[in-house]
């Protein structure tokens, strides 16, 4: 649920939205967001954690964790994993979701409207 909040499958989403120059590269990790390098990737970091709350009051779920890897993949196309990590305290194995959107810097989303 966390992932869907930013990029969700019934509209564009918080983050298809964003404007593209605004989405730094490297890793930002979601609890960070108030030292995020653009107020854009703040706003996304934190709604991204806010969501993570959830999984954080289940007990089932320790140290639970979001980021968002953006990397250069071509020319104008950024590849953003969105990755939840966690470690099951039942069984003390880590677990880990990961979904990849590719955000080229012509997507018309709508963003600007």
């Amino acid at each position: 649920e966390a992932v869907a909040t930013l990029l969700p499958q019934t509209s564009p989403g918080p983050l298809r939205l964003a404007d593209w120059e605004d989405i730094p590269y490297g890793t930002l990790v979601a609890s960070e967001w108030e030292a995020a390098p653009t107020r854009t990737t703040s706003k996304l970091l934190k709604l991204f954690d806010n969501a993570l709350e959830r999984g954080r009051d289940n007990s089932i779920y320790g140290g639970v964790e979001g980021f968002m890897m953006v990397e250069d993949w071509q020319s104008n196309l950024k590849k953003i994993t969105l990755r939840v990590a966690w470690i099951n305290s039942e069984t003390g194995e880590p677990g880990e979701f990961n979904e990849v959107f590719f955000f080229h810097r012509n997507s018309d989303y709508g963003q600007g409207e």
